[in-house]
């Protein structure tokens, strides 16, 4: 967080993301220690997240400074589309001088957020979690929106100023797909173990015997490399009372259970988090109909907050354009 709070300098900061801040999920947690650690430099700072389900958990030092989008999700659709609901206030928060710097993490929509922001003379640095285009053809997505998230990702990193990795994979993939080496900077997530305490209604993982317990979080997908940690049990076989403890869900789920169950039957228990069937149900209703929906309402919103077809006009050629060449180079190469 000091890293990522030195390299935007001392400014107006608008954060933008999609996490839940009331639940204090992985990505939530990581969104409210930057927010804590930019103040701590001097800067002026606020967020947009989406108003969901336990918000007054929000902490209080931060809840000053966060204001809570509509979400998409109450008309039905994935939490993926509540970046439409804070592009109103992005606006807003540009023109009323609130904001001169825009920090958004990486998501389908992004893009059109990064459009505005430069077009709004805002310095914009966004924050690269993941693979987008991966992720979402890991969790089944069709090729149409795997190719959209690729571009999507890859213009949010060209347009912005600065992109912020929190891997060298990442780093590297965007270099790859054209991004500047000089707009590019590798910074990983710390963590914030304050934030961690035992739940009173905490599901017990693991066998109880282990001395030694290693464990991961997070989602069961390839790129987390969690087969290496698993293959990597079968050389500690003889480390006494070890135990690989795996809390999560995935694609990569049952693949990643024959796998435990061949090389460490006695060393590796896996905890299923439930979260695979609902994500599975969101990418169905994105590959349906639910993708030209979104663009209908970025149209909307960009003729109402801006009242001026031309300004939204050029806002919409430009991505547009942009998606034209990035097909072209992708076709040819």
């Amino acid at each position: 967080s000091e890293a990522v709070a030195r390299m935007t300098g001392r400014r107006s900061i608008l954060m933008m993301n999609l996490t839940h801040l009331g639940q204090g999920e992985g990505g939530a947690l990581h969104q409210i220690a930057l927010m804590r650690c930019f103040r701590d430099f001097g800067n002026t700072v606020s967020m947009l997240a989406p108003r969901r389900p336990e918000c007054e958990k929000i902490p209080g030092d931060i809840r000053d400074g966060v204001t809570l989008t509509p979400s998409m999700t109450t008309l039905g659709l994935p939490p993926a589309f509540d970046m439409l609901g804070q592009l109103p206030a992005l606006v807003a928060s540009r023109l009323s001088g609130n904001a001169d710097t825009l920090y958004i993490r990486a998501n389908l929509f992004s893009l059109f957020a990064v459009a505005i922001g430069r077009l709004l003379g805002m310095r914009v640095v966004v924050e690269h979690n993941g693979w987008c285009a991966a992720e979402r053809r890991a969790r089944g997505g069709g090729a149409f929106l795997v190719a959209v998230e690729k571009i999507s990702q890859v213009l949010s990193a060209r347009w912005a100023h600065m992109s912020r990795c929190v891997t060298n994979g990442i780093a590297r993939l965007l270099s790859n797909n054209g991004v500047s080496d000089a707009k590019i900077v590798v910074i990983g997530n710390g963590v914030d173990t304050a934030a961690m305490y035992p739940s009173a209604d905490a599901v017990p993982c693991g066998s109880g015997a282990a001395t030694t317990r290693l464990g991961f979080i997070g989602g069961l997908v390839s790129w987390q490399g969690v087969d290496i940690a698993i293959a990597a049990m079968d050389r500690l076989r003889d480390v006494p009372g070890l135990e690989l403890v795996i809390a999560g869900d995935g694609p990569e789920r049952g693949r990643l259970e024959s796998l435990a169950a061949e090389i460490a039957p006695s060393g590796c228990s896996i905890t299923y988090a439930g979260e695979n069937e609902e994500t599975e149900k969101a990418m169905a209703f994105l590959g349906q109909r639910a993708f030209p929906t979104a663009i209908f309402l970025i149209l909307i919103v960009l003729v109402t907050e801006f009242n001026s077809l031309r300004l939204t006009g050029i806002i919409m050629a430009s991505v547009v354009l942009s998606l034209v060449g990035v097909f072209a180079v992708l076709l040819l190469s």
